[in-house]
């Protein structure tokens, strides 16, 4: 029997088999089995793979999105920033941090500062212009009949008022044309000629008495002297004010923004204690800014640092003091006794007899 034949037993018959033909009839199996599923698979419609390409695209532009979100944004520094600020806006840790600090401090109070200022001019135009505002609200309704806005009729009064000045004579005569009159017509109402005109009668000046006047007097003078110590305190205020800021380090060794909002917290107890008579200028300060300082965690950790960085720097110099005596002393730190210099035996035994030793 040749090598590559076999010999099975089914169903009690022998029969032999040929490796290579069962292998081909193993292909030819397979074959016709994947012609069987050719036949029962369906085709992709076109809606299909369309809704496949769309979903892929959705993926693919969620992974480029996230892509994007994670890479580093790059910022250019505000250009207000100096050359350290540059620096540490662009590179920025933790030694540097303290710069970007005290720039987002400036630039906080300058815009504290320039609202504040912009506030109080728009106060200060809102003072000059409702008066009126009120004086036009009153006869609103007939200058809008005629169609004068307050600007106008601002206008209108102001040209009138200049050109008074410059040809009185002639803007008389104008104005009364637009009314409807004529100078005669005011000459007949000076005489009484005019129906329902009556001349006003000449007023008769009033003359003070001796005591009315010395009363008038007195109360000028009395408010003068009101006034005087009115700025009098007010001087020995801001004075007392400035001389307590200069004593605190918060004042002195902060930026302007934290002593901004230091003195805005100090402010409204200042305004309740003085009102409570509660002491001095200098006590009410006092008490004022230990409230604060006290109250507020943040105050409170300034306020320890540095003093505590005081602390440190009196003692350093307090140090350097006790080394520069000790060296002025001996000539060198540490080094015992001062000691005289001697040349020779004759100069110490003559140093010895006389005493100097």
């Amino acid at each position: 029997m040749d090598e590559n034949t076999v010999e099975t037993e089914s169903n009690g018959h022998e029969s032999t088999l040929n490796i290579r033909g069962a292998l081909e009839k193993s292909f030819d199996m397979g074959d016709e089995l994947q012609a069987q599923k050719a036949d029962t698979s369906v085709e992709p419609t076109r809606a299909t793979v369309e809704r496949e390409i769309e979903t892929e695209s959705q993926q693919t532009e969620a992974q480029a999105g996230e892509e994007i979100a994670n890479v580093p944004r790059a910022v250019a520094p505000p250009r207000d920033m100096n050359k350290a600020e540059r620096e540490a806006f662009l590179n920025p840790t933790a030694e540097n941090a303290h710069v970007l600090q005290a720039y987002l401090s400036r630039r906080a109070f300058e815009t504290q500062a320039e609202y504040d200022r912009k506030r109080a001019e728009v106060d200060r135009m809102r003072a000059e212009t409702e008066g009126v505002h009120k004086v036009y609200q009153k006869h609103e309704k007939e200058y809008q009949e005629l169609g004068l806005t307050p600007e106008k009729l601002t206008e209108r009064s102001i040209e009138w008022d200049l050109a008074m000045k410059d040809n009185p004579i002639q803007t008389a005569l104008e104005w009364l044309d637009g009314y409807g009159l004529r100078i005669d017509d005011l000459y007949a109402a000076s005489q009484g000629q005019l129906e329902g005109y009556y001349p006003p009668e000449p007023e008769t000046p009033e003359y003070l008495t001796r005591e009315e006047a010395e009363r008038v007097a007195e109360s000028k003078i009395q408010a003068m002297i009101n006034e005087q110590q009115q700025n009098y305190v007010a001087q020995q205020n801001l004075a007392t004010v400035q001389s307590f800021m200069q004593s605190k380090p918060l004042f002195t060794a902060t930026d302007a923004q934290t002593a901004a909002q230091l003195e805005e917290k100090m402010a409204p107890i200042v305004s309740a204690l003085t009102q409570q008579q509660a002491g001095s200028p200098q006590e009410i300060l006092e008490t004022a800014y230990n409230y604060v300082v006290k109250g507020d965690p943040v105050f409170s950790s300034l306020a320890g640092k540095l003093e505590a960085a005081t602390q440190i720097k009196t003692q350093t110099q307090t140090v350097k003091k006790a080394k520069a005596a000790s060296r002025a002393v001996s000539g060198s730190v540490g080094s015992g006794s001062p000691r005289l210099g001697i040349r020779d035996l004759r100069e110490n035994l003559r140093r010895r007899l006389n005493g100097l030793d």
